[in-house]
């Protein structure tokens, strides 16, 4: 979902149906394509975040409800508001349901924007209604990396891997002896178990290079279902500065592993007619579903 970010300049839902005189005239009188009403959420209000969240919070429990029980769901957000959205959606969804936060580059440049530092960034943050039933996430691999994998042998496509990762935070250590006698120890990713085994299965091998030096290397293996998603991704897309949910069913579908039978549905706050992002498994809205869900959006189901 792409809700309002909340900067001030945004106008929220107004959900009290039944005002007095002094308070209508002091309203915007704006109305969204469905004829809701609109009033601008100034930051000079005293119940400025509390306005928000208060529009937010029964649309997101509603937006659960109608999740499948693998379902999971994708806010876009900037850092106005993404420590109160993470607080009511822990609340809402529970915490042991947070799945990840995403970071993105949003746009390049604006460097007149800020006194301090300029926003290039927002955020999507995903939950899942239930984390135990949800699937791994995936992303297909690029061709650009499938370069590397150039060899192949019964456990499938690999290429060699370095043993030794400079700058880890806890390497192991243990002594590896090369040949003609030379003891290594760069500080290696698996234990000396694992080193014995693997190198007696030729899965790791100890080879000079050109410089005379030697090193330990392993076959990294394809994972021929892709890649995990990052957190700082270049995945989701952007037009302008604002997420581009288009662009995107594709990408969470794939993070999902989503094939057929398989309906992404999209829901925006303010206006159920914007169908946006959703995600749910074989679930799909007929004209009745509709109707019904917009009305009670606009509270009067």
């Amino acid at each position: 979902i792409d809700p309002p970010y909340n900067t001030g300049n945004d106008f929220v839902y107004n959900d009290k149906f039944v005002v007095n005189t002094e308070d209508w005239e002091e309203m915007s009188g704006d109305y969204d394509d469905d004829g809701n009403r609109l009033v601008q959420n100034n930051e000079s209000k005293g119940r400025f975040h509390t306005d928000w969240l208060n529009m937010m919070y029964p649309r997101l429990k509603l937006a659960k409800d109608l999740l499948s029980d693998d379902g999971v769901i994708f806010i876009s957000i900037d850092d106005n508001e993404v420590h109160n959205l993470r607080k009511i959606c822990d609340d809402i969804f529970g915490e042991m349901n947070f799945v990840g936060e995403h970071i993105k580059q949003s746009k390049v440049g604006g460097v007149y924007d800020s006194k301090h530092i300029v926003k290039e960034h927002e955020y999507c943050i995903c939950y899942a209604k239930s984390i135990g039933t949800l699937p791994e996430m995936f992303i297909e691999h690029k061709v650009d990396y499938l370069k590397r994998y150039s060899e192949k042998d019964n456990n499938g496509k690999y290429f060699w891997d370095t043993f030794a990762r400079p700058g880890l935070k806890n390497p192991i250590i243990y002594d590896i002896i090369a040949p003609y006698g030379t003891i290594i120890n760069n500080g290696w990713i698996r234990s000396k178990e694992r080193f014995k085994k693997e190198y007696a299965e030729g899965i790791i091998r100890i080879f000079k290079k050109n410089n005379g030096e030697w090193s330990v290397q392993f076959k990294q293996y394809l994972n021929v279902e892709g890649r995990k998603p990052r957190s700082m991704t270049m995945d989701l897309k952007f037009t302008g500065q604002t997420m581009n949910h288009d662009a995107n069913a594709s990408c969470v579908t794939t993070w999902l592993g989503l094939t057929q039978n398989i309906q992404v549905q999209g829901w925006h706050p303010q206006c159920m007619c914007h169908a946006r992002a959703i995600l749910m498994d074989e679930k799909t809205f007929d004209d009745q579903e509709l109707s019904d869900l917009k009305a009670a959006l606009k509270g009067t189901a």
